[in-house]
């Protein structure tokens, strides 16, 4: 269970631009084992470039994923996994979106995860800490069919580093599917 305490800010910077801070303290509470507390800050900022054109960065850092359970070895070395009590998370994005026409909308974002496993639990050879970065980039489209009725199509690029070899790729996908809100 994780419990957060924060204050926080909301402003508009213009008339088209709102930022929003909250920061405080995050509380993890875990069954059967130590509870912890950690800083947490979020940031975001959302625009209207134009009556079609929208952005927004964000930003935030915390706790996330308590006493979990990686594979760590690298290349060449033994299979071995290792449980981290902490895995503290740094994320910054951006996103935007343009609508094209009353049917057509384009998408696209950023994001950069860094993350950090700390504490170790229990033996092994698995290292004492560990560190993952992750870049993802995705673009795409959505295109109304029908009343309420969606056809999406995006494509998704992913970059993984990390102290373990075993953690490094790259991937790409992409996705077509309907949507429907109701």
């Amino acid at each position: 269970n994780s419990h957060y305490f924060l204050l926080g800010a909301e402003t508009e910077l213009s008339p088209t631009t709102v930022a929003v801070v909250r920061a405080g303290a995050q509380v993890q509470e875990v069954d059967n084992g130590a509870s912890n507390s950690s800083p947490y800050l979020e940031a975001t900022v959302r625009s209207s470039l134009s009556e079609s054109a929208q952005v927004r960065a964000f930003a935030r850092y915390g706790l996330e994923d308590r006493n979990r359970l990686i594979s760590t070895h690298d290349c060449g070395q033994p299979f071995e996994l290792g449980r981290y009590e902490e895995r503290q998370t740094f994320r910054l994005g951006l996103q935007g979106s343009y609508v094209a026409s009353s049917k057509l909308t384009f998408f696209s974002g950023l994001n950069v995860i860094m993350l950090g496993y700390d504490g170790k639990i229990g033996g092994g050879s698995a290292p004492d800490s560990l560190d993952d970065r992750v870049l993802n980039f995705n673009a795409g489209a959505s295109f109304e069919v029908s009343d309420n009725l969606f056809v999406t199509g995006s494509y998704n690029y992913t970059k993984s580093t990390s102290d373990a070899d075993v953690r490094d790729y790259d991937r790409s996908r992409v996705q077509v599917g309907l949507q429907s809100s109701f």
